[in-house]
Formats: C-alpha cells, structure tokens, sequence
C-alpha cells in the first residue's frame, strides 16, 4: 500500500513536469518563482526543483512534497499525514506520514525504528483557497534513510525546500 502512495505520488510529479505549454495557452499559475529543494546527501550537494499537492482526507488534509533534479533520475517525496500548517513534523514519521527518496538508483526510506530522527519542519505555509491556486510551503528537513533492500543509510543534512505551486 505504502509503495502504491509513492508510485502515484510519483506519477504526479511526472505529469507536472511533463507538461509543456505552446505559445498562446494561458497559465492558470502565472509566477515567476520556481520551487526549489536542495540537501546534502552524505556531505554532497544535491538541488532540484519543487511542487506540492494537497489533498483533503475526512477532516484532515495531507501534504506531498515532491522534487526532482532533471536530468539525473533522483526524486524525493516527503508527505505529510494530518497536515495544520507551521509546525515540526518530526514525531509524525513514526506513524504515517513518509519521506522516499530515490538516489542513484536505489531506494531509500526512513527507518520508523531509527534513534535519528527524521525531522520535518515546516517554517512558512498557505494552502490555496481554488484548485490551482496560489500556495506556499517553506521548511527544512534532515534525518538518516535507509535503503529498502540492501541496508545502507544515507544521512540527509541542510535540507530546505519552498514551493509556490501548490495542486
């Protein structure tokens, strides 16, 4: 089930940026301002750009940021269960919410067991009032992954996102 969230989430994020525009279409999101992430994974650079979807769920809502660095094939997805806005997200990874990222090929995921934390911390944020709506999303995030199959961990420091296209 969890792998499933991912793969839509995934898919998702292919369609945003699959999408071209030719010369006389409208853009509903007119912006100047691209989102963008950035980290060091294992003491190396890493940047892309950046998009989020909300969704609401029964009462709550739930947040997916999602990034990607064109033209290597890494992507990250952190979601967030029971999303209100400003707030450190660290102690809801030990239940639902996630973060996958694919780097190098592999697959990596954060440990629910883990003794490092995976912190989430969501600094700035406003969810659009219309479907395509203007949005923004400002945090920072670190922690350690571990690779699904193999075992190896990748520990993600400096991470920092803001986005302003928010489906």
């Amino acid at each position: 089930m969890k792998i499933s969230k991912f793969i839509t989430t995934a898919l998702i994020l292919l369609v945003l940026i699959s999408c071209k525009k030719t010369g006389n279409e409208i853009d509903p999101m007119d912006n100047d301002q691209d989102g963008t992430m950035s980290m060091e994974i294992d003491g190396t650079q890493w940047n892309g750009n950046c998009g989020a979807v909300d969704v609401k769920n029964g009462a709550g809502i739930n947040v997916s940021i999602l990034s990607d660095n064109k033209p290597k094939d890494d992507l990250i997805s952190i979601t967030l269960v029971g999303y209100t806005g400003v707030n450190d997200y660290a102690a809801s990874f030990r239940t639902e919410s996630s973060l996958t990222l694919i780097y190098n090929g592999s697959t990596y995921k954060y440990d629910k067991k883990s003794t490092d934390p995976l912190v989430v911390k969501i600094t700035e944020s406003s969810l659009p009032t219309t479907p395509l709506g203007p949005g923004k999303i400002v945090g920072e995030f670190s922690g350690t992954l571990k690779n699904i199959v193999g075992g190896k961990s990748l520990v993600i420091t400096k991470g920092k996102f803001q986005t302003t296209d928010i489906l």
